[in-house]
């Protein structure tokens, strides 16, 4: 029997896979889940839901979330919430999980048992049919690509948060992603009759890769997106990766690569998100000898810290403060297209969910 977890089951299976520690590790699948009858509860509870449990994914109080190709196939079993597909999804619409335990994995053999689970790209999908559905009100178009953002930056990004508890508990930093922008925008563009996918491609054509955490999401999505949606509408930085160095001057530099949270290119500008594992001793130095290696190439550093992005006054600083530096490039214009923006109270409104948004993380 195949089984697929979708919805939340989905993301949740993500973010645990990302951890050092996880039972399981997922794997693009080659093959397509099989849609099959699901047979008796009991026999479902013994088998399935017992390897779902040695796996870690069942252990949230909540039923399953299973996906289903067939009406017929559908479960009638209180531990299982399904999702009929009605729709074919394209090739490589699902990961396999594979368990670190082999004992584990014999014995799903021996039963014939596969779990499978949304690919990155179908969980954003989900999750943004998900925000449509619940978010309501003045700013629900923001709230809803704001907590749509936030989940494809965490997929797409160096950075994932507590599987069992997003919201407080502690976030994994310095990860490879497990998607990108460029696969998520061949995703949407080749799927149709999907909930959610209208959504979802708006997300797609704004997001950056490998941002590093979630209050980098905000800054980027303050300073890139529409003022419709809450931002300025700035140039699009290179997110977290390495610069070109020459052989001039790496010799000067302490670093071999230097890899920016943001870069402009076309302003020398970089900005460094200092959020709380810098505040150590050896963090401390580090950012030393970064910011000497920066001065070396002639770049201007603005450092960002948490309450520059937590306090309405320290944002807007930090803000003006970039604008001031690009209109050095662009002339006036910037800065009097950008103070519109900032006299506009209903910016500052759009501004505020856009932020309170990608915070309220699933």
């Amino acid at each position: 029997m195949d089984i697929v977890l979708t919805d939340i089951d989905a993301l949740y299976a993500h973010r645990l896979a990302r951890r050092s520690d996880a039972p399981f590790k997922l794997v693009k699948a080659h093959e397509t889940p099989t849609s099959a009858l699901f047979g008796k509860r009991k026999d479902f509870d013994s088998s399935v839901l017992s390897a779902l449990e040695q796996l870690g994914l069942t252990s949230r109080g909540y039923p399953i979330h299973v996906r289903v190709f067939n009406d017929h196939h559908r479960p009638r079993f209180k531990k299982v919430a399904p999702h009929v597909c009605s729709v074919r999804l394209s090739r490589g619409s699902f990961w396999k999980v594979v368990p670190a335990s082999i004992e584990l994995s014999h014995e799903m053999e021996e039963q014939g048992i596969r779990v499978f689970v949304d690919c990155p790209e179908l969980c954003v999908i989900s999750r943004a049919a998900v925000c449509q559905r619940s978010e309501s009100g003045k700013n629900a178009t923001i709230t809803r690509f704001a907590k749509t953002l936030a989940l494809a930056s965490e997929l797409a990004g160096r950075f994932s948060l507590d599987p069992d508890d997003p919201a407080n508990g502690a976030t994994l930093y310095d990860i490879e992603p497990v998607m990108t922008r460029e696969e998520l925008l061949t995703y949407v563009a080749n799927a149709s009759g999907i909930d959610g996918l209208g959504l979802a491609r708006s997300v797609a054509g704004c997001l950056a890769n490998q941002q590093g955490s979630i209050m980098e999401v905000a800054l980027y999505a303050c300073l890139t997106l529409r003022p419709a949606l809450g931002g300025l509408h700035l140039v699009r930085p290179i997110t977290n990766e390495p610069l070109t160095l020459s052989d001039r001057l790496r010799p000067l530099l302490k670093h071999k690569t230097i890899r920016p949270d943001f870069y402009w290119m076309e302003y020398g500008l970089v900005l460094e998100y200092d959020g709380e594992p810098h505040f150590t001793d050896e963090g401390i130095r580090e950012d030393k000898r970064r910011l000497n290696d920066y001065q070396v190439l002639g770049l201007t550093v603005f450092p960002v810290f948490d309450e520059d992005m937590r306090e309405d006054k320290a944002r807007d600083a930090l803000l003006r403060r970039i604008v001031r530096h690009m209109a050095k490039t662009d002339g006036p214009s910037l800065r009097r297209r950008t103070n519109l923006i900032f006299a506009n109270k209903a910016y500052a409104n759009r501004r505020a969910a856009l932020i309170d948004g990608i915070r309220a993380v699933f």
